[in-house]
């Protein structure tokens, strides 16, 4: 996913259809955080929106920034989750 088409395409996945955040980020369910941190540094660095400004129209940048918010979303929740079963285990 590196070309604009390619970044365009993810968007409209993302965008889409209604995935849980382990999908969104393209890993599996049980996911340590580091592979959620690792999936969305991924992603970033080919589909920041910042990176697409010069060469996308204003309705597929905007596609673009949404799908990302999404994937930032995404780790965010796994992120939390994770952490907070992190948590709940050193408490038992």
């Amino acid at each position: 996913m590196t070309a604009p088409r390619d970044v365009l395409a993810w968007a409209q996945q993302v965008v889409k259809r209604r995935q849980l955040a382990h999908q969104v980020l393209d890993i599996a369910i049980d996911a340590s955080v580091d592979d959620a941190q690792a999936a969305f540094h991924d992603i970033a660095r080919v589909a920041h929106p910042d990176l697409h400004r010069a060469t996308l129209g204003a309705d597929e940048l905007e596609l673009v920034t949404a799908a990302y918010a999404r994937a930032a979303a995404a780790y965010h929740e796994l992120r939390s989750q994770r952490l907070g079963e992190r948590m709940r285990g050193a408490r038992e």
